[in-house]
């Protein structure tokens, strides 16, 4: 029973992370049988190849059973691993009916395989848990990334505060208000114009403060 497919392979609306693959893909496509389209169910099988018809490391057939085809048109949802490499592959779906291969082979669309061209080690943000085939990226917590020429490099911090060198004049101060002085190294200073300023007598340091501007905790996670 000679029969003669055309397919089409949309990507499916659900399941879907940004910079991830998606975990299914919707196959939609035509069966004729001598020229006219089938109206019985059909017993298919779906395989994952490359270029070379060579079936791809880590796949295995789909088989799917009686799946409804009217007018010639069905749609079947087939599972993608995203731990696949898939980027090192030129991906097609191989499709057989009732264990005859039909032929040729489809290609997965561009837009799938875009999403799987995500190189390993590639850092992205999330507000989820990771997605399957990521970890998460620890280094990053409570951390900025900076660029670099090279990955490790850490530095700055969260607060700051500032040394008052001996004979520095703080303009409204008084001595009751060091303007945050923490330690103080000597005896109160002098006052100068009418008490609109202090001289301080010794290196002092200033309270901490914050270093941060508002934000939002994201997760960091790694491309397997």
């Amino acid at each position: 029973m000679k029969r003669i497919a055309t397919f089409l392979i949309l990507l499916a609306m659900s399941s879907v992370t940004l910079c991830a693959m998606p975990s299914q893909i919707t196959f939609q496509g035509t069966l004729k049988q001598q020229g006219m389209p089938v109206n019985t169910p059909q017993n298919l099988t779906f395989s994952f190849v490359d270029g070379t018809g060579a079936t791809i490391s880590g796949t295995s057939p789909i088989p799917m059973a009686n799946v409804q085809v009217t007018n010639g048109l069905f749609a079947v949802q087939l599972p993608i691993d995203p731990t696949i490499p898939w980027e090192q592959y030129t991906p097609y779906v191989r499709v057989s009916v009732g264990g005859q291969i039909l032929t040729p082979d489809q290609p997965l669309n561009a837009n799938l395989y875009a999403l799987a061209a995500i190189p390993q080690g590639m850092i992205a943000m999330f507000a989820t848990s990771c997605p399957t085939g990521w970890t998460r990226f620890s280094a990053l917590d409570n951390n900025f990334p900076m660029g670099g020429a090279t990955y490790g490099a850490t530095g700055g911090a969260s607060s700051h505060s500032h040394a008052l060198a001996e004979g520095t004049q703080i303009y409204g101060a008084s001595s009751s208000n060091t303007v945050g002085v923490t330690s103080h190294g000597g005896a109160l200073g002098a006052f100068s114009g009418g008490g609109s300023s202090y001289i301080y007598p010794a290196t002092d340091t200033t309270t901490s403060a914050s270093n941060l501007p508002p934000y939002l905790t994201m997760i960091y996670c790694e491309k397997n």
